[in-house]
């Protein structure tokens, strides 16, 4: 309605105008335009044209300056056309049938056509603005329609988790959300076949018993891998057998009847001797937490309500020396396995204590020494096997048994090395949790331990205070000065570990600084026009390029689509930032523009995310492409939630920073991606916070499981180890290294978005609890993932020759990725994205140094193996850090349309220009292009030379494949074989 005024009053203007200019109408004509003017009017809702007298309330008549019709026409137009129109038809007064028309002056005249030139130049505006508003929606829909705008959270999965957890091994009183992240997970899927890495030993929890191997005593490494296979060293056995001397006897029975009186490892042969009601009935958790989980084994029941049911509880803790077993009327066998020769040769130092206490030194068949240490319970052995029977059916008992590193040394020795076991033999930890304390800069968290003591001793205080405990390399950088800690001879897959006596070790960290986004900060490129020139005209063709890709999410079927819309939504974020920077205003808008444009697509379907509330959290749509779970790179599995969805988080926080109307009305979709994989701890007033967010969702607000976090849909931080300080990128598959995770720079990324998202929120807590993610993920990324020439972190037959790992795991690390083993894919891998205020907090100028020879061979290498600009672009950014100068002629040179989905040229060149201008000053040497040669770096040109099984291949070992790899029986290629890949993917004959 109001626009058919506007266009009216337009109508009328343009007569008015026309009879004053004599435009478009014929000037001798001047009944036609006096009746003209009339039908306009009249048609407005007058019954006719006022007469010549005055009257009601009408200003008076001026003196006549004219008698003939036309200039009465014009006058009346004029006067008639705009003021008396507005006032007389829009606000529908009715004005006496007897109003005189009235003459103006000239001045009144001029007056009035100004009034009507900006009445149309007003009139203008809103047609623009209208037609704008018509191209828009046209646009926006191109891919189909939108939808309503919601302000709810994402909408629950409306088809059943194709995977379920294990209702026995979870056991009856833990539920959604679920750790799915948590290191100790494989003892709980795919019915606990994989062991899990509880440093410094893997554990494989069984139907039968528990399975432990101190893996690095077998350490394999080359150039490709380093791997700290597991084996089974000892087998404990809940059950019903209680004397050693019995265990023995099946053993040699076993050998007699199935071989012929050969020999037989000691735990296979009682494994498959036991009856099944003589072993434990049922194995489930029945305690976690961020340092360990507590695994029950309960035993067939005796038909007597006096005598308790009887369990043994097995203890799989991180940084614990001993692997202990808690006994509730249950005894326990212990057998040896393959890694120790299947046999004890002895037991010897046996020491006793009071309440059947004790402890002693085992020395297996292979030679390896381990100790004993138990109480309230009577110990027996043979070279078979150990027996523990309990000692008070209504005392909790307890075994835990360790490998000595040291040759000839004894629990009742006086090494050093040894003292903390020596000194309190009987108290253990059985997990622990974290707390947090941060203030602006710093932040302090607490690994606190939960520690028991299964004897009173007179020095229980002091063990109290000083529990025997183990630590990793990064976490001698961080541990309080007061805090006592020294060397000790146990290695882990991370290098030595160390004692630290505490139980509640305070970890400083210092927190990384945001940057302020869209300030008026002094850049780097305010002085230097010509670059700023360069990168605003090559940020148009980059925006220009991004604004004709289709959504990933519109393609049906295509693989890791969710991951790769990701990061071209984060992409567009940065080159809002870099238009920012190169004061390009223009350029700026259309990249918001086209941001929020395919964000709103994505937040406003209900056909790419779903909340699963099965384990409790946010995954990709559809569960399955194709019946395969793994088609967004295993998200609907929950792996690499951090990966993806970091993206999202970046792209959210600039967009919020810019727009917050756009961050108001998505303001629970945009915490839902970023309490999937970073919630925040629970507290009191985050709770109350989150209601206050969350009040319609009463069924998820009443969950009270201790490893929700504030959101308690939502595990707190899905991906995280505090133990080691990184992420653990996979979901629910398990390996038999353990769980792993490739690139470290994408985890930082993802935390880094975090915190840049909170201050968009101006959400303090979320700020600093990403800056903290932040914190701990980079510092065990350089000490874990980057290898420096001064690093003594791992075995030197790998690191002499790799500067960077690919994969990190459980039990092995690996010079390689998931798809393929270039130097370029390794070193990139964990170094994208290129982002200000996080790339250069990950690497620093002496370790790019170390770096710089790897890239310089693999830039030299000709063609058909020659490295992509794709992947040439990544190593440049590194190359910016210590030589400015050539990095930049050398990015200019790169193709635009080639860059990785998550990058763009002119945001290369923006890090290449806001690095300290430097020259390299790092000295290598360079090998000489060789177009002849079979191989680089020792990766062959055509995979046609490559040993085919998976087993000669020590990278593919690592990551846990078996079979045929290099390559598959299909021909496909995998990442761990030795062999360059080339840019369209091929790998040569």
């Amino acid at each position: 309605k109001s626009f058919s005024k506007v266009f009216i009053f337009n109508y009328a203007n343009k007569i008015m105008l026309a009879s004053t200019r004599s435009e478009g109408i014929d000037k001798n004509d001047e009944d036609g335009l006096l009746l003209a003017t009339r039908n306009v009017l009249e048609s407005s809702g007058r019954e006719k044209l006022p007469d010549r007298h005055g009257g009601g309330d009408s200003p008076p008549l001026p003196p006549q300056r004219g008698s003939s019709q036309g200039d009465r026409a014009r006058m009346m137009a004029q006067q008639y056309g705009s003021s008396w129109f507005l006032t007389e038809v829009q606000q529908g007064r009715p004005r006496s049938s007897s109003q005189e028309l009235m003459f103006t002056s000239v001045p009144q005249q001029k007056r009035r056509e100004r009034r009507a030139k900006l009445s149309m130049f007003v009139v203008f505006i809103f047609s623009i603005l209208f037609i704008s508003s018509l191209i828009k929606k046209k646009l926006s829909s191109a891919d189909g329609e939108l939808g309503p705008f919601t302000k709810t959270g994402f909408l629950p999965l409306s088809e059943p988790h194709p995977v379920k957890p294990n209702s026995k091994l979870w056991g009856s009183d833990i539920g959604p959300p679920y750790p799915t992240g948590a290191w100790w997970l494989n003892a709980l899927i795919d019915d606990g076949k994989a062991p899990v890495p509880a440093t410094p030993y893997q554990l494989l929890c069984s139907d039968i018993g528990i399975s432990l191997s101190y893996s690095v005593r077998r350490r394999v490494a080359d150039k490709s891998a380093q791997l700290d296979p597991y084996s089974e060293d000892f087998l404990f056995i809940p059950t019903r057998i209680t004397s050693a001397k019995d265990a023995r006897t099946r053993i040699l029975d076993f050998e007699q009847k199935y071989s012929n009186g050969r020999f037989v490892i000691a735990a296979d042969a009682l494994r498959a001797s036991l009856h099944a009601n003589e072993s434990a009935i049922s194995r489930s958790m029945t305690e976690h937490s961020h340092l360990g989980i507590s695994m029950q084994y309960e035993l067939e029941g005796i038909q007597n309500d006096k005598i308790p049911k009887r369990k043994a509880t097995a203890l799989l803790v991180k940084g614990s020396p001993a692997f202990a077993i808690e006994l509730n009327n249950s005894p326990l066998l212990i057998a040896s396995g393959q890694g120790t020769g299947g046999r004890i040769l002895n037991v010897e130092n046996i020491t006793t204590a009071p309440n059947s206490s004790g402890t002693a030194d085992i020395r297996a068949a292979d030679g390896s020494r381990w100790f004993l240490i138990w109480s309230l319970a009577y110990f027996d052995s043979t070279l078979e096997a150990l027996s523990f029977i309990p000692a008070d059916t209504n005392e909790q008992g307890l075994v835990r048994f360790g490998y000595m590193p040291y040759e000839e040394t004894s629990l009742s020795d006086d090494n050093k090395s040894i003292t903390p076991l020596k000194q309190c033999p009987w108290t253990y930890a059985k997990g622990g949790h974290i707390d947090i304390d941060s203030t602006y800069d710093t932040s302090a968290y607490r690994l606190r331990w939960e520690i028991h003591h299964a004897l009173e001793t007179e020095n229980i205080d002091f063990c109290k205070k000083k529990p025997p405990l183990l630590g990793l390399p990064h976490h001698k950088d961080l541990v309080l000065d007061s805090l006592e800690i020294f060397d000790s001879n146990y290695f882990s897959i991370k290098g030595q570990m160390y004692w630290i006596r505490a139980a509640h070790w305070t970890l400083w960290e210092k927190l990384p600084p945001i940057p302020k986004f869209h300030s008026k900060h002094e850049s780097p490129l305010k002085s230097d026009m010509t670059k700023r020139r360069i990168i605003s005209a090559q940020l148009r063709r980059d925006v220009r390029i991004l604004k004709a890709h289709a959504s990933f999410l519109a393609k049906n079927g295509a693989y890791g689509k969710l991951y790769f819309e990701g990061k071209e939504l984060a992409r567009l974020a940065r080159l809002i930032l870099v238009a920012d920077e190169v004061e390009d205003p223009e350029a700026k808008n259309w990249a918001i523009v086209y941001l929020e444009r395919r964000f709103d697509r994505i937040l406003r379907s209900d056909d790419n995310f779903a909340y699963d509330p099965t384990w409790g959290g946010l995954i990709s749509l559809p569960v399955t492409e194709h019946g395969d779970p793994f088609s967004n790179f295993g998200n609907a599995l929950y792996s690499d939630h951090h990966f993806h969805y970091g993206y999202y988080c970046y792209a959210a926080a600039i967009l919020c920073s810019i727009k917050p109307a756009w961050c108001r009305r998505w303001n629970r979709r945009i915490r839902d991606l970023v309490h999937d994989f970073a919630n925040l701890p629970a507290s009191p007033k985050s709770k109350q916070f989150y209601q206050t967010l969350f009040s319609s969702d009463k069924e998820i607000l009443d969950n009270k499981h201790s490893v929700a976090g504030a959101d308690a849909r939502f595990p707190q931080a899905r991906h995280k180890d505090w133990y080691d300080g990184h992420s653990w990128a996979t979901g629910l598959v398990s390996y038999a290294t353990g769980k792993s995770q490739e690139s470290s720079s994408e985890a930082s990324h993802a935390y880094f978005a975090v915190a840049v998202l909170g201050e968009a929120l101006n959400d303090i807590k979320l700020r600093d609890w990403g800056r903290l993610l932040l914190a701990t993920e980079v510092r065990s990324t350089r000490y874990y993932w980057h290898i420096p020439l001064s690093s003594s972190i791992y075995d030197s037959k790998f690191s002499m020759y790799n500067r960077i790992t690919g994969s990190v795991a459980g039990s092995a690390t690996v010079a390689a990725t998931w798809f393929g083993a270039n130097p370029e894919y390794v070193h990139g891998i964990q170094t994208l994205p290129v982002v200000p205020g996080l790339t250069d907090i990950l690497f620093d100028p002496d370790y790019v140094c170390d770096q710089l020879p790897i890239l310089e061979n693999a830039f030299a290498r000709p063609a058909p193996v020659n490295v992509a600009d794709s992947w040439r672009g990544v190593a440049l950014a590194n190359v910016a850090i210590v030589d400015q100068h050539a990095a930049w002629h050398r990015a200019l040179e790169l193709d635009e349309k080639k860059f990785d989905d998550g990058a763009s040229k002119a945001n290369l060149l923006h890090w290449i220009a806001t690095r300290p201008a430097s020259i390299n000053t790092c000295s290598f040497h360079v090998q000489p292009d060789d177009t002849h040669a079979t191989s680089y770096n020792g990766l062959a040109i055509n995979a046609s030379d490559l040993e085919p099984w998976c087993s000669s291949n020590l990278a593919c070992v690592a990551f846990g494949l078996s079979g045929a790899c290099c390559p598959q029986p299909g021909g496909y290629v995998f990442g761990c074989c030795p062999v360059l890949f080339r840019e369209d993917g091929t790998t040569g004959h």
